[in-house]
Formats: structure tokens, C-alpha cells, sequence
């Protein structure tokens, strides 16, 4: 059996940004525990309002990429205490179906400040209770350059060591549920 899939969502429009470096460091994780981790940078796709841009270059293989995965890891920087636009817009097209019954996510954000903490809540209760997913732990926050530094691209031990062990449930909840008929 080939190893299940999982992909990593990348939302930021910055190379350097700190939830950027977030979902590398989930994508080399996942591949340490025999996953097959799938970055997806929503960046390139310029997708515009939904649904305005439907035919967006990419969109299309970009969800049904994200659709065929066994479980999501979605990273979001916070702007004025809200999840990236891109996020959400790109949500709009992936779950515009029934694929996402069942299965598991972890959310990761990078913000400015601690006020911002609930940023992500919006997209979990959608994802739990309208689209039937399961999320992996809460929402792992990154503040500022306490857990993940822009400038050098380092994280701190700390953050590696929470975002290791919401990775590992992710693996062993995708490993059962891809073995599981149907």
C-alpha cells in the first residue's frame, strides 16, 4: 500500500513569511513519519473572489489535489484578525463537494500579536461542522518571532516539539483512516 497523502497548505502571498516557514517544517515532519506530504502554495494561483475566479490557472488541479488527500495541514498568517483571504477564497472552491467527510486537520497561524489567537476559530467550526472533518489539537499559534523567526527562517524547539506531536496524530489518523475500506 502506497503511504497516505497529506497536503499542506500554504496561504501566505510572502516567500518569507512566517507561516511559510511553518508548513515547510509540517511537510518535512510528515515525511519523516512516511507520508506523503504535498505542498500546496496557494500564492502562484492569484485566486481571486469567489466565484468570480473559477477559472483560475491551477485552481482546478489545486482542488482536486487538496479533495484527493487523506487529511490537510492549512497554515494562515492572520491580517487584522482574520485568516488569509487566500484561505478562505481557495476553501470556497475545495469544499464545493463532499470530499472532506471524515477527514483530519491541523490549522497553524502566524500573527502579530496574542489578540489575534482565534483568527483560525471560523475555519474549524466550518470544517467540523458543515464540511465533517475532524481537527488534530487546536489551532497552532505562532506570535511574532517567539516560535518562528522571519529574518533567519528558524524555529524554536518549542513549536517543533507542538507541531511534531499534532503531525504525528495527523499521520496515525490518516494511516488508519486510508486503510479502511470505502
Amino acid at each position: 500500500m502506497s503511504s497516505p497523502t497529506v497536503v499542506v497548505v500554504s496561504s501566505s502571498l510572502s516567500q518569507h513569511s512566517r507561516s511559510r516557514i511553518m508548513t515547510r517544517y509540517a511537510v518535512e515532519s510528515l515525511v519523516t513519519q512516511d507520508i506523503d506530504a504535498q505542498l500546496l502554495d496557494l500564492a502562484p494561483l492569484e485566486i481571486g473572489s469567489y466565484p468570480a475566479s473559477a477559472h483560475a490557472p491551477g485552481l482546478l488541479a489545486a482542488t482536486q489535489q487538496f479533495n484527493a488527500a487523506h487529511g490537510w495541514v492549512l497554515a494562515s498568517p492572520i491580517y487584522n484578525f482574520g485568516a488569509s483571504a487566500v484561505l478562505l477564497n481557495f476553501l470556497h472552491y475545495a469544499l464545493d463537494s463532499d470530499f472532506g467527510r471524515w477527514k483530519p486537520f491541523v490549522l497553524l497561524a502566524s500573527m502579530g500579536g496574542q489578540r489575534s489567537a482565534l483568527a483560525l476559530d471560523h475555519i474549524a467550526r466550518t470544517l467540523i461542522y458543515e464540511v465533517g472533518a475532524v481537527q488534530v489539537g487546536p489551532t497552532l499559534s505562532n506570535i511574532g518571532d517567539t516560535g518562528v523567526n522571519r529574518a533567519t527562517g528558524e524555529m524554536s524547539l518549542e513549536l517543533r516539539q507542538r507541531m511534531d506531536v499534532h503531525l504525528a496524530v495527523l499521520s496515525q489518523y490518516v494511516r488508519t483512516r486510508a486503510a479502511m475500506p470505502g
